[in-house]
């Protein structure tokens, strides 16, 4: 059969985990499958990594401006369609083959609205409502995010499977500091994400601050990577009250994949407390580099650290200053946690999220 998959979303030149998750499943899915062949839509020419594709993959390349996925796509699918097509990031387009699969990530939007711009809210709802009545098949990276959308939009439990994510375990385990450029910042926290509302960072801001008030032998710095977003404001703002401590306060901007394992690695600490995740990819990423982890105790977090982390109340700022001082303080909790966490991250593969997604395909068709 024919299986199309829109590839818009692992081409955006600025990558965060819907982007990171749509091209590690591409490459998964065709590389075990060589029975079926594979097309993929793009707005845009391929580049690395989807450019060392196997023989049974073909491109199509459609240049357009916004709305791609809703409009341009949706023409192709009306003119062209495959036998199925796969979505790896929620939007389907308008026009769609008569069977199709689509990854809904989650749904932050509907629970979390004031961390959301109005534009933002409205496509999202949009967008979910019109896989909910037109999807054949929907895949979720959590059974949180299952039952998220079984109780906010009432879909049938039938139509659902969840699937864990993976991660590269060549380029995300423990690397030594040699020379790099994050030895300039130990002792450091460690954060990456976009910086933004919903990712909570003004209380997590708070937080170092809080610990280094009840810590004051502790030097220990808090270095923030990722791109600016959806309320930087008010994060610049939370930044400007720490006083003296705004040195210690690091912003490396947005940090390209192969830098990144390394500032997990060389980090006392990971912190993770996101207001609404529907996977938190950096997570296992963390701990798969011997990272300690300190993350939320809500949504789908604990199920994907299960007893591999140290988890804290996202809203309450003290609680996560004083995990922070468990983790950086008590050398024996540090090292249960980087031994607990390297076993968690084994569970998560991109191979396994291949096959079992390839199922859901075949049982669809």
């Amino acid at each position: 059969m024919l299986i199309g998959i829109d590839a818009s979303r692992a081409l955006r030149p600025i990558k965060t985990g819907t982007e990171w998750y749509s091209i590690e499943i591409i490459r998964h899915l065709v590389k075990l499958d060589q029975k079926n062949n594979y097309i993929l839509y793009s707005n845009k020419p391929p580049e690395a990594p989807l450019l060392d594709l196997p023989n049974n993959v073909s491109w199509r390349v459609m240049p357009f401006t916004k709305g791609w996925t809703l409009v341009r796509l949706s023409w192709e699918m009306l003119t062209k369609s495959p036998d199925i097509l796969f979505i790896p990031a929620h939007t389907l387009p308008l026009f769609t083959p008569k069977k199709s699969v689509v990854m809904v990530h989650d749904l932050g939007f509907i629970h979390n609205p004031k961390l959301y711009p109005a534009r933002q809210k409205i496509y999202h709802k949009f967008v979910i409502n019109y896989v909910k009545n037109h999807a054949t098949h929907i895949i979720t990276p959590t059974k949180f995010t299952k039952q998220d959308l079984i109780q906010t939009f009432n879909i049938p439990s039938t139509k659902i499977t969840p699937i864990w994510h993976g991660y590269d375990k060549n380029l995300y385990r423990p690397r030594p500091n040699t020379g790099h450029a994050s030895a300039q910042y130990s002792p450091y926290i460690f954060y990456i994400g976009r910086l933004e509302t919903k990712k909570n960072i003004v209380n997590l801001i708070k937080a170092f601050i809080l610990f280094r008030a009840q810590n004051p032998t502790q030097t220990t710095k808090l270095v923030l990577a990722g791109k600016p977003s959806h309320g930087y404001d008010k994060i610049k703002e939370e930044i400007k009250t720490a006083g003296s401590l705004q040195q210690d306060i690091i912003e490396l901007g947005y940090l390209s994949e192969d830098q990144v394992p390394i500032y997990m690695s060389n980090a006392e600490l990971f912190a993770f407390p996101t207001s609404f995740e529907g996977f938190g990819m950096p997570i296992i990423q963390a701990m798969a580099c011997g990272c300690p982890v300190l993350a939320s105790n809500n949504t789908c977090i604990p199920e994907i650290t299960g007893n591999a982390a140290i988890l804290i109340n996202p809203d309450n700022p003290q609680g996560i200053a004083d995990g922070m001082t468990e983790i950086l303080t008590e050398k024996k909790t540090q090292n249960d946690l980087i031994e607990k966490g390297l076993k968690q991250a084994e569970k998560f593969s991109w191979e396994n999220s291949a096959q079992k997604t390839l199922e859901v395909i075949e049982k669809t068709i």
